[in-house]
């Protein structure tokens, strides 16, 4: 939503199957350039894509983990002046083997595929979402 002082407001749809929208968190409040979140492009049941939304142009970037995976909530770590050259770190659990991954990209770039990835030997439970915060 854009929200104009003088009451008016414009809302901005987005047209794929979408959840979890994050912007960076120094931002909220302000005018935001990139929106962040998942998609299902093969699955209805869960998130197999993370995505990034360039709201000016609307074109979007994003990475599809497989069929065999459900992507979580991403989090994005960014400059504080500017949200497109930070990253996005989040898990998928790769469910043929009940293990989870830990991915990293470069956020302006999430269809180069993760720049680092590290795999558990196990699973961590669905719905684990974190923020940062400053110690």
């Amino acid at each position: 939503m854009t929200l104009a002082i003088n009451g008016t407001y414009h809302q901005h749809i987005i047209p794929t199957n979408n959840e979890f929208p994050k912007i960076c968190d120094h931002l909220v409040g302000l005018r935001n350039h990139s929106l962040f979140h998942l998609s299902a492009s093969q699955h209805t049941l869960w998130y197999d894509t993370v995505c990034q939304l360039d709201i000016s142009s609307e074109k979007e970037d994003s990475y599809h983990f497989g069929a065999d995976f459900l992507a979580e909530e991403h989090i994005n770590i960014c400059p504080e002046r500017n949200e497109k050259t930070g990253y996005l770190l989040g898990t998928a659990l790769h469910v043929p083997s009940k293990r989870t991954c830990l991915n990293l990209f470069e956020a302006n770039n999430l269809s180069a595929s993760p720049i680092a990835r590290a795999w558990l030997p196990y699973f961590l439970p669905l719905g684990f979402h974190g923020h940062f915060m400053a110690a």
